[in-house]
């Protein structure tokens, strides 16, 4: 007794109402066959035909033994999580365990066991890497025999021993490709029990079978969606899209879809691993939070996190610390800082993560998944704001998956925290989630989903060569020369071909009207055709009439919003600087109150450095006071000040950056400002005599009716005069005093606060050197200041800095706001290009 072939659809219907076993490659070829058989039936009532993929059929053996055989102790059929499980405890022992490399030796064990290799077979002994998988098989396999259990994969070894007590039926194996030596063996020994079997594959020719060569990526869209729409208008009710890279292209098919298409009714019937969606992913983060240290994405999710409890009553709260808190510039947060730091302000979060019950060493499957759901609980989890539909399904099969985990009892008494977590991610990650969607005309799918599929037309894009045949694939741990000999997956181009050329032919003759298209770009890459598809005739491209010719419309801008009478803005001098720099940055820096991010950053950044300066200077001039008491000091007494002075200010920064900021690189920071005071006060000795009138002194001044507040570094009393000194990182590159729009206008704000002040100086202390950059009413000796041109005077000077000062104040009272900045590199040093998106300005 031989397989049939049949490739009539009747056929198969007849048998499947005859009480024949269906078996698919696939779940969606299952369901589909079942939909064409109680579509074309016109009895009332129908039994259900067994219509089954191949895993599941061999579980409805299973089931039809163990009743039929009541009495004997049949093994445990190991699930997917708890095969896991056993693997993991024999790989963990191992140096150069993965989740990589014990994903790798489940796909070895699988492929050995469907090519009925032994265990002890002499090839395995050939190369290092084969020695230690057979070693690992051998380890797995004394774990099965203790717990008496098998893998799915050596489910059918154990039928074939027992298959004289299942009873009989016909079977219809419908669209494979090829079988597996697994495979083979159980049809032979069904058929050597009479049993008739059958093998449908779909041999009509369509009646149309072209190719499309396309410019670009977005010509082959273009043309595959107008063909879509001509199929729909011609009456086809089932058109298929079939990509073979909808793994990672399936949102951008789905936002093109929506777009061009958006009356047409689709659905994309590609599972995704649970993990993908936010409210699983986050509900497993905060499960393995760990309370001790965090690090600074899972503090910034924390924040922003819409699934823990007060995530709708403290948005605003939680924002505002995202924005403001220092402790999210370190790259690794301490939970108990981080705790602190939300107890005023955030109180529910702060409730959230108060006593956090602690995992213990080891528990039973049970004990885990009750300290799982408690920690969720606790959270808040899923947060305040209401669920919709999608949100609701993942968080059900969230709890599904729960349940699932309590089959890891069946082969362990107890699990670390390490192993119990692992196994709850791996089987989130390996659990295929999809949301129940209507059935609609257009279907989207991958090239395996769709193989044995039938449509009326179906559009297959990207077939290049890259594609199809597939690249061969070797494994490690099977001996290589074994793999080839006996034909294993991925192992030869040739078998690749064969595949390739079943897959295209089910396609052709699963439709009566198919279309392989390829992009002979892909982005600036050149791309060849698949050589299956080179000889089809052409498709002929449809032309595509865009809606309506787009217009220029001329829309003029004023970027005129005045300042209301109530209404607050933020900054100082910076609202003048950033309004002469850009007065749209002015705008929305301090009209919009918008923030650049807080980056993260090894150490205090440029801007705590600079800080840390001006304490120190403030510091050391509240105890000086003058020059006469610097000068009076030993160099060992005035070395003992500032160390002091700079490890009171330095200590301030290690209380939250005490990850980043350990004591050697202290050390550096410690030894740079040292050397930049040292150069300062070494200076500030050879300077004509002076007293420190004011050190970070704040002052009001009032412009165009904006009031402005300042906060002068220092102010010097020299003899009759009064100096303003300012200290930099970095000089302006751009002096204020020359210039109209001054973008450093606090000099010039300070030099009209008092008749008394004739000398404006910027002080940089960098790399251990000391550089000047002043103006003065009079002449000095001092360099880098600058003196007054002879037909100059300071009152005058000050009557144009007021005039210009003044003029940007009326500016930003008024509201004058277009993005213009003064040169390109503003734009480079903003932190608002996609509010102003000067980029898309018109020339």
């Amino acid at each position: 007794m031989t397989i049939i072939t049949l490739s009539e659809e009747t056929l198969l219907h007849q048998l499947m109402q005859q009480g024949a076993i269906v078996i698919t490659p696939n779940k969606r070829l299952s369901n589909q066959l079942l939909t064409d058989f109680f579509s074309q039936s016109t009895e009332a009532v129908v039994d259900k035909p067994v219509c089954l993929p191949y895993s599941s059929f061999l579980h409805h053996l299973y089931k039809k033994l163990i009743h039929n055989k009541p009495f004997i102790n049949h093994p445990i059929v190991l699930t997917p999580i708890q095969e896991y499980a056993l693997w993991r405890k024999v790989l963990i022992q191992d140096d150069t365990f993965s989740e990589g490399l014990l994903q790798e030796i489940q796909s070895a064990w699988s492929t050995c066991r469907q090519w009925q290799i032994a265990i002890d077979h002499a090839d395995f002994s050939k190369t290092p890497q084969t020695q230690q998988f057979r070693r690992w098989q051998e380890q797995f396999q004394e774990l099965l025999t203790k717990h008496y259990a098998i893998t799915q994969d050596q489910l059918v070894n154990y039928i074939l021993k027992h298959l004289d007590v299942i009873p009989v039926r016909p079977l219809i194996w419908v669209c494979f490709n090829e079988f597996t030596p697994e495979q083979k063996a159980l049809q032979e020994a069904l058929l050597a029990r009479s049993s008739k079997q059958y093998h449908f594959e779909r041999f009509k020719e369509s009646q149309s079978t072209l190719h499309y060569p396309a410019k670009d990526e977005q010509d082959e869209e273009e043309q595959m969606l107008a063909w879509v729409k001509s199929r729909l208008d011609a009456g086809d009710k089932r058109i298929g899209i079939v990509d073979p890279a909808l793994q990672t292209q399936s949102q951008r098919l789905k936002r093109l879809i929506q777009r061009r298409i958006p009356n047409v009714p689709f659905n994309i019937s590609l599972g995704e691993p649970l993990t993908n969606h936010p409210l699983v992913a986050h509900a497993l983060h905060w499960i393995q939070l760990t309370l001790n240290q965090l690090s600074n994405e899972t503090a910034r999710l924390l924040l922003l996190s819409p699934y823990l409890r007060g995530s709708k009553s403290e948005f605003l709260k939680r924002a505002e610390y995202l924005q403001n808190n220092k402790l999210l510039k370190e790259s690794v947060i301490s939970f108990e800082l981080f705790l602190n730091s939300l107890r005023e302000d955030l109180p529910l979060l702060f409730e959230s993560l108060t006593d956090i019950e602690p995992y213990p060493k080891n528990a039973t499957p049970r004990e885990w998944i009750d300290y799982f759901k408690r920690r969720l609980i606790k959270f808040g989890f899923p947060g305040e704001y209401s669920l919709n539909s999608a949100c609701y399904q993942y968080l059900q099969r969230l709890e599904g998956i729960f349940e699932e985990f309590l089959q890891l009892t069946a082969v362990t008494d107890y699990l670390s925290e390490a192993d119990a977590l692992a196994c709850l991610l791996r089987l989130a990650r390996t659990t295929i989630f999809q949301i129940k969607q209507p059935t609609s005309s257009v279907q989207v799918l991958g090239l395996l989903e769709a193989s044995g599929c039938r449509f009326d037309s179906v559009w297959v894009c990207g077939v290049n060569d890259q594609t199809l045949p597939q690249k061969t694939r070797l494994s490690a741990f099977i001996p290589i020369e074994l793999q080839r000999r006996l034909n294993m997956p991925k192992s030869l181009p040739e078998k690749e071909l064969k595949l390739a050329v079943a897959t295209l032919n089910q396609l052709r003759n699963g439709s009566k009207h198919s279309v392989f298209s390829y992009a002979c770009l892909l982005g600036d890459t050149p791309a060849l055709p698949s050589p299956l598809i080179r000889e089809l005739p052409l498709y002929e491209p449809t032309r595509i009439v865009r809606e309506s010719i787009i217009k220029r419309v001329l829309r003029e801008e004023i970027y005129s919003l005045p300042l209301l009478s109530n209404e607050l803005f933020s900054g100082g001098t910076a609202v003048l600087g950033n309004q002469a720099k850009c007065p749209f940055r002015a705008f929305a820096a301090h009209r919009l109150h918008a923030k650049a991010s807080q980056s993260i950053t090894a150490g205090p950044d440029a801007s705590e450095r600079g800080q840390m300066l001006h304490k120190i200077m403030e510091k050391i001039w509240q105890r000086f006071g003058n020059q006469k008491t610097l000068l009076t000091l030993s160099s060992e007494a005035l070395e003992t000040e500032i160390e002091k002075v700079i490890e009171e200010t330095v200590g301030r920064y290690t209380e939250f950056r005490f990850i980043s900021f350990p004591s050697f690189l202290k050390q550096i920071e410690h030894h740079r400002l040292k050397t930049l005071i040292q150069a300062c006060l070494d200076w500030e000795k050879e300077r004509p005599a002076f007293a420190v009138k004011a050190i970070e002194q704040t002052y009001t001044i009032e412009l165009a009716g904006i009031p402005l507040t300042l906060r002068v570094d220092r102010l010097d009393q020299v003899g009759p005069h009064t100096w303003v000194i300012d200290y930099k990182t970095t000089l302006p590159t751009n002096k204020p005093w020359n210039s109209d729009r001054p973008e450093e206008p606090q000099m010039l704000l300070y030099a009209l606060l008092d008749d008394q002040i004739n000398t404006l100086l910027f002080l940089q202390l960098k790399a251990g050197k000391l550089s000047l950059s002043g103006l003065s009413a009079e002449h000095t000796d001092l360099s880098g200041i600058k003196s007054l041109k002879s037909d100059q005077s300071w009152h005058e000077m000050r009557g144009v800095w007021r005039e210009q000062l003044s003029l940007l104040a009326e500016e930003f009272r008024e509201g004058y706001c277009p993005p213009k900045p003064t040169r390109a590199s503003i734009c480079q040093q903003c932190d608002f290009p996609n509010l102003c998106r000067a980029e898309l300005q018109p020339l």
